[in-house]
C-alpha cells in the first residue's frame, strides 16, 4: 500500500493496529473536545494504514464515537461506508 510506504519512509515504526486501537479504546467516550479531535484523528490515520481491520472497528464501535471525532474518522472512507455508518448512527442521535 503507498501509504504505508510513505509513513514508513518518514517513521521508523509503525505501531501494530492492536497497540493502537487499545490506546483508542481508552479515550473513546472522554468527553474533552480535543480528545474527541485525537480519537478521530487517530482512526483516520489508522485506516490509512490498516484499512481492512479500522473498518470493522468502525462499524462496530460506531455507537460510541462522537460527532467530533466521526467526523474526522470517516474523512477518507469510501462515500458508500461513510453513509452506511451514518444510517447506523442517525438512530442513536440526539434531537
Amino acid at each position: 500500500m503507498r501509504y504505508q510506504k510513505f509513513i514508513q519512509r518518514f517513521l521508523k515504526v509503525v505501531l501494530p493496529y492492536n497497540t493502537i486501537v487499545k490506546f483508542i479504546d481508552t479515550i473513546i467516550n472522554d468527553p474533552e473536545y480535543y480528545v474527541q479531535k485525537a480519537v478521530g484523528w487517530s482512526l483516520k490515520e489508522l485506516y490509512n494504514v490498516y484499512p481492512n481491520e479500522t473498518l470493522p472497528y468502525l462499524y462496530e464501535n460506531i455507537k460510541k464515537i462522537s460527532a467530533i471525532a466521526f467526523s474526522a474518522a470517516t474523512e477518507k472512507l469510501k462515500k458508500e461506508d461513510k453513509e452506511k455508518l451514518k444510517r447506523i448512527r442517525k438512530p442513536n442521535r440526539q434531537q
